[in-house]
């Protein structure tokens, strides 16, 4: 069925361009594409830049149907989204980018984090009987905003300079590169997982899992942590001492398999919680010298 209709496309195809050709030999201008249903026809990428102010203090909440989104920290205080739509004409008509910018609060300083004034971008499909464009985002942002970024179907996060709050959660790959931040919750489906942070903060917190993926968590040579990893099939190694919580076992060949998939102790003097779980893949805990 395949290949049938992909012959009669094609020779559909060639009908266009002998007519073109003849009728260009003949004196005529004659734009054959037109003959080409719109369906089948693809397009060039829509692109556009938008920039937005934003409240000292507020988050950032980034939602995608289908794309990668990639978040960088700067020292404005505004936003600046780069949006491209990729997709035939019809998914592109088909698919909306919705910002709502954050309003000042009159709330006090001592609200907690989810009442901060909050920016929301978000794709939408207007008709979801039909196929949608892949919108891929790029958001420039203060680095220390908090910060939910999403992808729901196809798409992978990396995010490099944000020092606040971040909920990661992407049907894919995540990537996080940055000197240190609030606190992480990060959650991929399919795909990795690779964190590197330049210092630890005493107050900050992090919990990464993933589905089917490894896990890479790069931290410094004088990181303090209390740490607990687990992963259903695969391996621990680590770069780090790690002082284990010593348990009550019998030594035998199950104990030496269940010390190589959990672990719980503590990187240094102990300090900040560190959780860390796999269903199918392996965890590396790396080392970052200090330069």
């Amino acid at each position: 069925m395949i290949t049938t209709t992909y012959h009669t496309f094609f020779s559909y195809a060639c009908a266009c361009a002998c007519l073109s050709l003849s009728l260009s030999l003949h004196g005529n201008s004659f734009n054959y594409s037109r003959l080409i249903p719109n369906f089948l026809k693809g397009t060039e990428p829509t692109i556009t830049s938008t920039p937005y102010k934003v409240p000292p203090t507020s988050s950032v909440e980034i939602t995608s149907l289908k794309g990668n989104i990639t978040l960088i920290g700067w020292d404005k205080e505004e936003l600046l989204l780069e949006t491209t739509k990729q997709g035939s004409i019809e998914e592109q008509e088909n698919t909306s980018s919705t910002v709502t910018p954050a309003q000042p609060s009159c709330c006090s300083e001592s609200d907690e984090e989810e009442n901060l004034p909050r920016t929301s971008i978000e794709t939408n499909a207007i008709d979801d009987s039909k196929p949608y464009a892949r919108v891929d985002y790029k958001l420039s942002l203060p680095t220390n905003m908090t910060v939910v970024a999403t992808t729901n179907e196809k798409g992978m996060i990396t995010a490099t300079g944000l020092t606040g709050a971040l909920t990661l959660s992407s049907a894919q790959e995540i990537t996080l590169t940055t000197k240190h931040c609030t606190s992480l919750n990060a959650h991929a489906n399919n795909g990795t997982i690779s964190v590197t942070l330049d210092e630890l903060l005493p107050e900050s917190s992090l919990m990464i899992e993933t589905l089917y993926g490894s896990i890479e968590l790069t931290l410094p040579s004088n990181a303090n942590a209390d740490i607990s990893a687990h992963t259903q099939r695969g391996t621990i190694t680590t770069e780090h001492v790690i002082t284990l919580t010593p348990p009550s076992m019998k030594l035998n060949k199950q104990t030496w398999q269940n010390l190589m998939r959990e672990i719980k102790g503590t990187v240094g003097t102990g300090g900040t919680p560190i959780l860390i779980d796999v269903e199918r893949g392996n965890i590396t805990l790396k080392e970052k010298k200090n330069l």
